[in-house]
Order: structure tokens, then sequence, then C-alpha cells
């Protein structure tokens, strides 16, 4: 792959970078020092999108880097993002749940889909019920800012778009094998490239024109994702199948008693069918953004980079 043409202010570039990021762990870390009461639900979303981010950035300058310099901090966020992830997982299970019921052609559907995200919800403590910061999660983020200050070089822009370059065609590989292959799992692979595509313009650049427009379409592309991956994971739980997430224990009770309780098979069933109908949608707008050649896709974002 050879580097964009057209770009010449490595450190404009990389002084935004280091800007952007500034401002994340400012405000994560503001998050966690104010919350001797736990985090809200609030809180624990912007700090899990906080470490999405910066692991975008890391997996942005790993081409010209070296996994051996970024992939530690990488995996760092990667653990710490893991102590709050079982109440933001039940959180997001009640948020499906909704959505479904939303969506729901058939009364008795949105009927059992509320009632049990309503069950799920007074377990969880509320709507506003968070979590509390673990070791890790409470140490990562300025730990972070002495992982960049101690990178062997300032990373020049032809750097910062070689690892965006990169990410978009792990993106395209994943989504291509997903498709052929059908399987969730390589979906929730694309949507992690995808997310991370999206954090790395917004970090790298200011997006204007088609780049931006671009942006958009990645960002409504992850949406769609992340609704897909949900949606996998409420129909391994309603399955018996506890492996994928890590739920607090009072929810874990309330889809233990709801399987026993019957009705599951018809709320699969419902989840399955929405499942089917999101699918058709994502890979309309995967095709959209990622389809065509190869060559193609790096032509056209190093032109939409050298524009903006």
């Amino acid at each position: 792959m050879s580097p964009p043409a057209g770009l010449r202010r490595d450190g404009e570039a990389w002084k935004r970078v280091e800007h952007e990021v500034a401002l994340i762990i400012a405000d994560a870390r503001l998050r966690i020092d104010r919350s001797d009461e736990g985090l809200s639900s609030t809180d624990v979303h912007a700090v899990r999108v906080a470490c999405k981010r910066l692991r975008a950035l890391w997996r942005m300058l790993e081409p010209a880097l070296g996994a051996s310099t970024t992939r530690p901090a990488e995996r760092a966020l990667r653990d710490a993002a893991k102590e709050l992830a079982g109440q933001r997982q039940a959180a997001v299970l009640v948020q499906t749940l909704l959505r479904l019921g939303r969506k729901a052609t058939k009364r008795k559907d949105r009927r059992l889909a509320a009632e049990l995200a309503e069950r799920l919800t007074l377990a969880l403590g509320g709507p506003a019920a968070g979590s509390t910061p673990g070791p890790l999660m409470r140490t990562v983020f300025e730990e972070q800012s002495w992982a960049l200050a101690a990178l062997p070089r300032s990373p020049s822009a032809e750097d910062l778009l070689l690892g965006i370059l990169h990410g978009a065609l792990r993106a395209r590989k994943s989504g291509r094998r997903a498709k052929r292959a059908g399987e969730a799992v390589l979906w929730h692979r694309c949507r992690r490239w995808v997310k991370y595509e999206h954090y790395q313009l917004g970090l790298a650049l200011r997006p204007k024109g088609a780049l931006r427009h671009r942006q958009r379409r990645l960002e409504r592309l992850g949406t769609l994702l992340g609704q897909h991956q949900d949606g996998f994971d409420l129909e391994q739980q309603l399955a018996g199948s506890d492996a994928a997430l890590r739920l607090p224990e009072s929810a874990a009770r309330v889809l233990d008693v709801w399987r026993c309780a019957g009705d599951t098979d018809r709320l699969l069933t419902c989840v399955r069918r929405a499942q089917q109908r999101l699918l058709k949608r994502i890979e309309g707008r995967f095709d959209i953004l990622y389809g065509g050649r190869r060559g193609d896709l790096e032509a056209a974002l190093r032109e939409a980079f050298a524009r903006s």
C-alpha cells in the first residue's frame, strides 16, 4: 500500500491527534474521579467509548510503529473496559428488548419484550443504575498519557493515514467473509474495524466533503452492526447460553426464571426475524462503503484525505 499523496502537514496532523486524545483522557478521568458513589449509566457508556476511541488510536499507529509499541497500551484499555462490562451489557439487553418491542408486529411479542425489559430494569436497580470502576479503570487513562509520551517518534500524517487505510481494508475483509459465511461473529469483528475507522477519522482529520460523508455512513453502519451484535447476545441469553456476557447476578437470575416460565421460544422467533431484517440493511450499507475492488477503496480514501 503506497502512502497517500498531497499530505505534508506532519506536525499539524499529530498535534491535532494529541489535542483530541488529551480531551478524551481528561473527560474520562474527570468522570472516574467523581465516581465515589459509582459511575452513572451515562458515565459508564462515556468511559467505555473513550476506551474504544483510544484503542482505535493505537490500532491506527500500529502499522507505522509496530505491535510491540502499540499493543500493550491497547490491551490495557481492553482489560480496563471489561471491569464495566457486566452492568453495561445488561443495560444494552434492556435497550434491545425495548427496540424489539417497538418494531414487533404482533401485540403478544410487544408485550413479552416489554415485560422482560421491565424485569431486567428492576433487577439492575432502575434505568439510571451504574457501576463502580475497578482498579484497572482508575489508572488506565493516566497510563495512556505516559504511553503516548514515550512513543519512539511523532507519527507523520502518512503514518496516520496508512493506519486508517489498513483498518478500512480489515473491515472490508472481515465483512466480505461474514457475507460469504453468514456467521454473526464475523460481523462482530467487522463492526470493530468499522468503528475504528470512524473514530480514527475524527482523531486524525477534520473530515469535510466526501470524507465527512463517509464518516457519517460509517457511524450509521457501526450503529446497525451494534444492534445486530446486541440482538445476537439477546438471542444467546434467551437460548440459555451465558458464555458471551458477564451479566450481574440479579439480571442472570431474571433470565433463568424467564426461561423456565415459558414463552421463550416465541420471543426467540421474534428476535431471529428482526436479525434477518437487520442483516439485509447491514449488507446494503457495507457494500456502499466497502464494495468494489481493494484498489478502488484505497484510491477513494486517498483522494478524500488529500482534500481534507
